[in-house]
Protein backbone atom coordinates (compact mmCIF):
# COMPACT_ATOMS: atom_id res chain seq x y z
CA UNK A 1 0.00 0.00 0.00
CA UNK A 2 1.40 3.38 -0.97
CA UNK A 3 2.02 6.06 1.64
CA UNK A 4 -0.01 9.16 0.71
CA UNK A 5 0.98 11.29 3.70
CA UNK A 6 1.86 14.88 3.03
CA UNK A 7 4.88 16.03 5.06
CA UNK A 8 5.50 19.53 6.31
CA UNK A 9 8.38 19.80 3.81
CA UNK A 10 6.05 18.84 0.94
CA UNK A 11 3.53 21.42 2.14
CA UNK A 12 6.22 24.16 2.26
CA UNK A 13 7.45 23.28 -1.25
CA UNK A 14 3.92 23.33 -2.66
CA UNK A 15 3.11 26.61 -0.95
CA UNK A 16 6.33 28.21 -2.17
CA UNK A 17 5.74 27.07 -5.75
CA UNK A 18 2.10 28.13 -5.77
CA UNK A 19 2.73 31.55 -4.23
CA UNK A 20 5.91 32.45 -6.17
CA UNK A 21 4.07 34.05 -9.12
CA UNK A 22 1.90 36.06 -6.73
CA UNK A 23 4.89 37.33 -4.79
CA UNK A 24 7.48 37.70 -7.53
CA UNK A 25 5.17 38.82 -10.32
CA UNK A 26 4.48 42.28 -8.92
CA UNK A 27 8.13 42.71 -7.90
CA UNK A 28 9.51 41.88 -11.32
CA UNK A 29 6.87 44.04 -13.01
CA UNK A 30 7.74 46.92 -10.70
CA UNK A 31 11.49 46.38 -11.15
CA UNK A 32 11.11 46.48 -14.92
CA UNK A 33 9.18 49.73 -14.78
CA UNK A 34 11.62 51.42 -12.42
CA UNK A 35 14.41 53.45 -13.93
CA UNK A 36 17.38 54.04 -11.66
CA UNK A 37 17.68 57.74 -11.02
CA UNK A 38 19.82 60.22 -9.22
CA UNK A 39 18.65 61.94 -6.08
CA UNK A 40 18.02 65.64 -6.74
CA UNK A 41 20.55 67.88 -4.99
CA UNK A 42 19.67 69.99 -1.98
CA UNK A 43 19.54 73.70 -2.81
CA UNK A 44 21.60 76.32 -1.01
CA UNK A 45 18.36 77.42 0.68
CA UNK A 46 17.69 73.82 1.83
CA UNK A 47 21.19 73.57 3.29
CA UNK A 48 20.91 76.96 5.00
CA UNK A 49 17.56 75.95 6.52
CA UNK A 50 18.99 72.65 7.79
CA UNK A 51 22.02 74.36 9.33
CA UNK A 52 19.88 77.09 10.91
CA UNK A 53 17.56 74.48 12.42
CA UNK A 54 20.46 72.36 13.67
CA UNK A 55 22.27 75.41 15.04
CA UNK A 56 25.55 74.34 13.44
CA UNK A 57 27.26 73.84 10.10
CA UNK A 58 27.29 70.48 8.42
CA UNK A 59 28.83 68.93 5.33
CA UNK A 60 27.16 68.59 1.95
CA UNK A 61 28.44 65.75 -0.24
CA UNK A 62 27.34 66.60 -3.77
CA UNK A 63 28.02 63.11 -5.18
CA UNK A 64 25.53 61.69 -2.67
CA UNK A 65 23.26 64.76 -2.57
CA UNK A 66 23.33 64.39 1.22
CA UNK A 67 23.80 66.93 4.00
CA UNK A 68 25.33 65.49 7.18
CA UNK A 69 25.82 67.10 10.55
CA UNK A 70 28.08 65.45 13.08
CA UNK A 71 26.93 65.38 16.68
CA UNK A 72 30.02 64.62 18.79
CA UNK A 73 29.43 64.47 22.51
CA UNK A 74 32.51 66.46 23.54
CA UNK A 75 30.64 67.45 26.70
CA UNK A 76 30.95 63.91 28.06
CA UNK A 77 33.82 62.37 29.99
CA UNK A 78 33.40 58.64 29.49
CA UNK A 79 35.19 55.79 31.20
CA UNK A 80 34.95 52.05 30.68
CA UNK A 81 35.90 50.08 33.77
CA UNK A 82 37.49 53.27 35.08
CA UNK A 83 39.66 53.93 32.00
CA UNK A 84 39.03 57.15 30.02
CA UNK A 85 37.76 56.62 26.47
CA UNK A 86 38.11 59.26 23.70
CA UNK A 87 34.84 60.54 22.23
CA UNK A 88 36.08 59.48 18.76
CA UNK A 89 35.90 55.82 19.88
CA UNK A 90 32.15 55.61 19.37
CA UNK A 91 30.53 58.50 21.20
CA UNK A 92 29.63 60.74 18.28
CA UNK A 93 26.31 60.87 16.49
CA UNK A 94 25.14 62.28 13.17
CA UNK A 95 22.11 63.49 11.21
CA UNK A 96 21.84 63.10 7.42
CA UNK A 97 19.18 64.64 5.18
CA UNK A 98 18.56 64.28 1.45
CA UNK A 99 15.73 64.53 -1.06
CA UNK A 100 13.81 61.46 -2.14
CA UNK A 101 14.19 60.40 -5.78
CA UNK A 102 11.11 62.35 -6.86
CA UNK A 103 12.50 65.51 -5.21
CA UNK A 104 9.14 66.22 -3.55
CA UNK A 105 10.06 64.93 -0.10
CA UNK A 106 13.05 64.65 2.15
CA UNK A 107 14.53 61.74 4.07
CA UNK A 108 16.27 62.01 7.44
CA UNK A 109 18.39 59.42 9.21
CA UNK A 110 20.20 59.91 12.49
CA UNK A 111 22.17 58.06 15.11
CA UNK A 112 22.31 60.02 18.35
CA UNK A 113 24.41 59.50 21.47
CA UNK A 114 22.46 60.15 24.64
CA UNK A 115 22.67 60.06 28.39
CA UNK A 116 19.87 58.10 30.04
CA UNK A 117 17.98 61.24 31.05
CA UNK A 118 18.09 62.54 27.43
CA UNK A 119 16.40 59.50 25.85
CA UNK A 120 12.74 60.31 26.64
CA UNK A 121 12.89 64.05 25.79
CA UNK A 122 14.50 63.38 22.39
CA UNK A 123 12.14 60.51 21.66
CA UNK A 124 9.15 62.73 22.49
CA UNK A 125 10.45 65.58 20.30
CA UNK A 126 11.18 63.25 17.38
CA UNK A 127 7.77 61.55 17.54
CA UNK A 128 5.97 64.90 17.93
CA UNK A 129 7.63 66.05 14.68
CA UNK A 130 6.65 63.01 12.60
CA UNK A 131 9.90 61.09 12.93
CA UNK A 132 10.20 57.41 13.82
CA UNK A 133 12.47 55.66 16.27
CA UNK A 134 14.19 52.61 14.79
CA UNK A 135 16.16 51.55 17.85
CA UNK A 136 17.38 52.54 21.29
CA UNK A 137 20.37 50.48 22.35
CA UNK A 138 23.85 50.39 23.89
CA UNK A 139 27.24 49.81 22.28
CA UNK A 140 29.30 49.23 25.40
CA UNK A 141 29.32 47.48 28.76
CA UNK A 142 30.61 49.09 31.94
CA UNK A 143 30.75 52.65 30.57
CA UNK A 144 30.16 55.56 32.91
CA UNK A 145 28.00 57.49 32.51
CA UNK A 146 25.61 55.03 30.85
CA UNK A 147 25.28 55.87 27.13
CA UNK A 148 22.34 55.09 24.82
CA UNK A 149 22.12 55.29 21.02
CA UNK A 150 18.89 56.22 19.27
CA UNK A 151 18.28 55.59 15.56
CA UNK A 152 15.84 58.15 14.16
CA UNK A 153 14.43 58.29 10.65
CA UNK A 154 11.69 59.99 8.72
CA UNK A 155 10.39 60.79 5.28
CA UNK A 156 8.21 63.67 4.16
CA UNK A 157 8.29 67.44 3.92
CA UNK A 158 8.97 68.14 7.59
CA UNK A 159 10.87 71.40 8.06
CA UNK A 160 10.88 70.91 11.84
CA UNK A 161 12.89 67.67 11.77
CA UNK A 162 16.36 69.10 12.33
CA UNK A 163 15.15 71.35 15.13
CA UNK A 164 13.69 68.34 16.98
CA UNK A 165 17.14 66.72 17.01
CA UNK A 166 18.96 69.82 18.22
CA UNK A 167 20.43 69.75 21.70
CA UNK A 168 19.38 72.61 23.99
Amino acid sequence: MADHSFSRRDWLKATALASAPLVLGPVSAFAGATVPGKTPPLSAADIAAIEAAMGKKGTYVEAQATHSTSLPRNDLKITIKGEPVPIAFGFGGWVAIKHTLDGKSAMLMSDTVLLQEEVNPLMSAALANGLEIGAVHNHFFYEEPRIFYMHIHGMGAQRSWPRSLRRP
